[in-house]
């Protein structure tokens, strides 16, 4: 797993803070959450699930002006402004259930966990100096 130092060394990249685009990657995550109910598939539920969550949170670093192409990078800074635990927990499960084909008995839990963390990071305001601070921390 990458370390913040690592992540701000080579992975975060600053950019204009964004209202537009937050909006595309909220939108993104509450098609997600739509899509939850049409699938039956568990598999398909817990990475459309995990990618609400991602989008959402991605939304708060859009909103900051931060670009990051790592999950895991990502994960780790969003816990600057909420429990990334809940995402944490569903990007493991997601890898597991792609990747290794396992079922999981937290599936079902995860998936019901995702409109609440979408939640939570569309409420989350972000003051001028929480996003001052990142954008010094990563510079």
């Amino acid at each position: 797993m990458a370390t913040y130092d690592w992540c701000k060394r080579k992975v975060f990249v600053l950019t204009e803070p964004n209202k537009e685009l937050t909006q595309a990657y909220l939108k993104k995550a509450h098609t997600a959450l739509e899509e939850l109910n049409r699938v039956k598939s568990e598999e398909w539920r817990v990475s459309i699930a995990y990618y609400a969550m991602y989008f959402s949170a991605y939304s708060l670093l859009v909103r900051v002006g931060v670009k990051s192409q790592n999950h895991d990078c990502t994960i780790k800074l969003v816990e600057e402004f909420i429990d990334a635990k809940p995402l944490n927990k569903a990007h493991k499960l997601r890898v597991k259930t792609q990747y290794y084909d396992n079922p999981n008995p937290e599936a079902e839990e995860m998936i019901q966990e995702a409109p609440l963390f979408v939640a939570k990071c569309k409420a989350r305001s972000i003051t001028e100096n929480e996003q001052k601070k990142v954008r010094e921390e990563i510079s």
